[in-house]
Formats: C-alpha cells, sequence, structure tokens
C-alpha cells in the first residue's frame, strides 16, 4: 500500500473563435493551455506485468503541459453534410513516455523523457450522406451515410540517451 498525490494550481485558459465566411463556409480557431497527469500505472511504484512485457511506474514523474493551438475551415455540403480541413499544432513540456531500464528482465518504466517534444498536423473529414429517405407517414428522414477521415501527423522530439554516443 502506498499514496501518491500530485498538488498543483493550474490556470488552464482557453479562447474559442468562429466566423461564419457565408452559409456554407466557416473559419474555426482555438487556443488553450491543458496538462497531462500521468496514470496511475505510470506514477505508482508497483510493477504491471502485461503481455510481452512487465512495467513499474516512477513516483517522481512530473505532469505535462501541454499549449494547443488549432485552426479549421468549415464547408458545409448541406445542413447534415461537411468537409473540413484541420491544422493543429501542440507544445508539450515534460512529455510522458515509456523506457527500457536496460535490465535482463526488459522491465519498462516512465519517465519525463524530454524538455518538450512539438506534435503538429493537417486533418481532413468528410461527411457525406449516400441515401436521404423520408418515411411520408413519419415524416422522419432515414439516412445511409459516408464518414472519412484522414490526418498527417508530425511529432518531434529530443531524447538524450544514457550510455549511447551521439548519431
Amino acid at each position: 500500500p502506498g499514496r501518491e498525490s500530485i498538488k498543483k494550481t493550474y490556470f488552464l485558459p482557453s479562447l474559442n473563435l468562429k466566423y461564419d465566411l457565408n452559409d456554407k463556409n466557416a473559419i474555426r480557431m482555438g487556443l488553450s493551455k491543458t496538462y497531462t497527469l500521468p496514470q496511475s500505472k505510470e506514477i505508482s511504484p508497483y510493477q504491471y506485468v502485461n503481455i510481452g512485457f512487465a512495467s513499474q511506474g516512477n513516483p517522481n514523474l512530473k505532469p505535462s503541459d501541454n499549449y494547443n493551438a488549432d485552426l479549421k475551415w468549415d464547408y458545409y455540403l448541406s445542413p447534415s453534410e461537411l468537409f473540413t480541413v484541420t491544422g493543429f499544432f501542440k507544445h508539450i513540456v515534460n512529455p510522458i513516455g515509456r523506457v527500457d531500464q536496460g535490465n535482463s528482465a526488459g522491465l519498462l518504466s516512465y519517465s519525463n523523457i524530454s524538455a518538450f517534444a512539438t506534435v503538429a498536423g493537417i486533418e481532413v473529414e468528410l461527411r457525406k450522406n449516400l441515401i436521404n429517405r423520408v418515411n411520408t407517414a413519419t415524416s422522419k428522414v432515414n439516412r445511409v451515410s459516408l464518414g472519412l477521415n484522414a490526418s498527417y501527423i508530425y511529432t518531434d522530439l529530443e531524447v538524450d540517451i544514457v550510455n549511447t554516443p551521439r548519431r
């Protein structure tokens, strides 16, 4: 038995704006600060045995602070159909990652693996109705629709590896 706690006050501002260019197009922007607390298995000093590996938590983990920005264009094909393109950026301070302890048991642990990390990318989404059928008795609309989503994500992280020459 043990007990761990993180006592910290967070100021987490956010700003979300939407501007309708016309009836079919809108631009959205979001800025926010968030945080990521370590999961219980990442911070508790106990071993977890999983299929293929065992891990042990690290009670010295710090939460990650995240600074986020999103810019999105919405094109409304109809009231129930949509095409969107979103660009996103995230700067993470003290990112948490699973690390190999370098022992014969293959034990993994968790650490704040870098001072910061950057994640950025683009996402495209399409929601399109294929069949619309109106039930004349109830005026309900039955739809068959298609949803597609594609993302490109870029991650940049610099990690110092102990006992390994620089490459």
